[in-house]
């Protein structure tokens, strides 16, 4: 079975739960398992100079980011579909097609709303689980397409639930950050 799990570098906690959930995987016996980071992959060596800026705005900017962050939440979700490139979505499909995935999972909710669109507008049948990374599903995370949910805890489902999520799809995961660290407390206590 091949995995790929999507991410990006907003913050690093979704990184880090992307290459949890590989560890844990690869512990389990799966060793086709592949993390990449989609905005590395789009802007290449540019990527790092955005994740800088967009750092220096989350730290600097904050009354700003969080008012977009909030006004953001509000709108409707396969925003992004909207907002993508032609070439954005290009260098996706290939990504999709060259790895070709029996199941793909999304930490950034970007990740997420790429893989709905791939999935509505080629009719794919890839299974797309979404791993929410954040305490509140941010409304980005909810996308039509979407065959499963994990979020981190019990407050997530519900708010899962009130946004219309069917009970069945979503699961409760934690917010793992290393498989390694989890597995060497269990075993000295």
């Amino acid at each position: 079975m091949r995995i790929l799990i999507a991410t990006a570098k907003f913050g690093m906690g979704h990184v880090k739960v992307a290459h949890a959930i590989e560890e844990e995987l690869k512990e389990l016996g799966y060793d086709h398992v592949d993390v990449v980071d989609l905005l590395e992959l789009v802007l290449e060596e540019n990527a790092d100079l955005f994740y800088k800026g967009y750092d220096a705005f989350v730290n600097h900017g904050g009354p700003i980011f969080n008012f977009y962050y909030d006004r953001s939440n509000e709108t409707e979700g396969d925003f992004v579909a909207k907002l993508l490139s032609d070439t954005v979505f290009r260098i996706f499909k290939h990504l999709i097609r060259f790895n070709n995935p029996d199941v793909y999972i999304a930490t950034h909710p970007t990740c997420a709303q790429l893989m709905s669109y791939y999935k509505r507008r080629y009719n794919s049948d890839i299974p797309l689980v979404t791993w929410i990374t954040d305490t509140h599903p941010h409304s980005f995370y909810i996308n039509p397409y979407t065959n499963f949910y994990v979020g981190p805890n019990e407050r997530t489902k519900e708010a899962l639930l009130e946004s219309g999520i069917d009970e069945d799809s979503i699961y409760i995961g934690g917010i793992p950050v290393s498989y390694t660290h989890r597995r060497c407390r269990r075993l000295l206590t």
